[in-house]
C-alpha cells in the first residue's frame, strides 16, 4: 500500500516539479541575457521593460481565460505587487552600478598612487646618485 500512495503522490506532484524546474532554467537565462544586455550598452530601464513586457506576453499566453483578478483591490494589489518587483529589480540593477563605479574610483586612485610613489623613488634614487 504504501508504494501505491508513493506513486499516487509523485504522478500529482510531477507536473510541479518539472514547472519549477523550467522556472528555475528560464530564470538563470533571463539573468545571464541580462548581464549580456547591459554589457552591449543597453541601461536598467530598458531591460526592466523589455523582460516586463515578455512576462505579461507569455502571462497571456498561457492564462488567457482568466486574465483580470476578480475584484478590483485584487487587481489593484498585483498592480502594486507587479510595480514593486520592478522597483526592487531597478534597485538591484542601481547598486551594482554604483558599486562598479566606487571599484573603477578605486582603481583609477591605485594607479595615480602607484604612480605617485614610483615617481617619488625614482626621484629618491636621483638624488641619492647625485650625492
Amino acid at each position: 500500500m504504501d508504494s501505491s500512495c508513493t506513486y499516487m503522490q509523485t504522478q500529482r506532484t510531477l507536473p510541479y516539479f518539472l514547472l519549477a524546474l523550467v522556472v528555475i532554467v528560464a530564470w538563470g537565462f533571463s539573468n545571464i541575457a541580462t548581464k549580456h544586455l547591459y554589457a552591449h550598452g543597453m541601461g536598467p530601464y530598458a531591460v526592466l521593460a523589455i523582460r516586463t513586457l515578455m512576462a505579461y506576453g507569455i502571462l497571456i499566453l498561457l492564462c488567457h481565460d482568466k486574465l483580470f483578478a476578480n475584484s478590483l483591490a485584487d487587481e489593484a494589489r498585483l498592480a502594486l505587487l507587479g510595480i514593486l518587483c520592478d522597483l526592487v529589480g531597478w534597485i538591484r540593477c542601481t547598486h551594482q552600478f554604483i558599486i562598479e563605479l566606487v571599484r573603477r574610483h578605486h582603481q583609477k586612485i591605485s594607479k595615480i598612487n602607484a604612480i605617485k610613489t614610483t615617481k617619488f623613488a625614482l626621484d629618491l634614487l636621483s638624488l641619492s646618485e647625485t650625492a
